[in-house]
């Protein structure tokens, strides 16, 4: 059985992963880190991942629980969409 096969079995549920722009995940959900499968680079900037919303969360270790069920060879991302400041990190 193939990757997408998977997936769409995965998805049989009545679950529905809708495609969203980075800029769309920053306006639903401000502050949040987000589960992209098949995640595509925004030209402008390598930390922008446009993709199917799988899952959000502010807590990153909830999603890591979600994304560890995607079938084997799944392509996912995690993306966090407020500010980091990185003098604090």
């Amino acid at each position: 059985m193939g990757y997408r096969q998977k997936i769409e079995i995965m998805n049989s549920s009545n679950t529905h992963f809708p495609y969203r722009t980075f800029e769309e995940l920053q306006k639903l959900f401000p502050q949040s880190w987000i589960l992209l499968l098949d995640p595509e680079t925004q030209n402008d900037n390598p930390f922008k991942k446009n993709g199917l919303l799988v899952e959000q969360n502010r807590d990153k270790t909830k999603l890591i629980a979600v994304a560890q069920k995607l079938p084997k060879g799944s392509r996912f991302a995690f993306v966090f969409t407020g500010e980091v400041d990185i003098a604090k990190t």
